[in-house]
């Protein structure tokens, strides 16, 4: 069996965890959005990730970095959303990957 017809045999197993959310950040929710899609979905989570680093702010206990990397995030918005989406998708190819070596490759 080839990894395509394996990827596709693994996203048509019913789901059994309660917990998953096809709108989440799983491997199985990652890989069935795609690339493009995950590209979208960085985007539109990118504005909580400033916000959250925002509330990181602690009057004279911040830390120096925090003072640095708030303005590389803001500069590089348009940015970070593309390489995260496309670190997202590889790893989690990549995960399905090492499980298909591991079941139908021989060591």
């Amino acid at each position: 069996m080839n990894f395509s017809k394996f990827l596709k045999q693994e996203l048509a197993k019913p789901i059994n965890n309660v917990n998953y959310q096809p709108d989440g950040s799983s491997a199985r929710a990652i890989v069935v959005r795609g690339l493009s899609k995950e590209i979208l979905w960085q985007y539109k989570n990118y504005p909580k990730r400033l916000l959250n680093e925002l509330k990181g702010f602690d009057g004279l206990s911040t830390e120096l970095g925090w003072f640095i990397q708030l303005p590389i995030m803001i500069g590089l918005a348009p940015v970070i959303p593309v390489i995260s989406a496309k670190h997202m998708h590889s790893s989690s190819i990549k995960g399905y990957k090492d499980r298909y070596k591991v079941i139908y490759e021989l060591p």
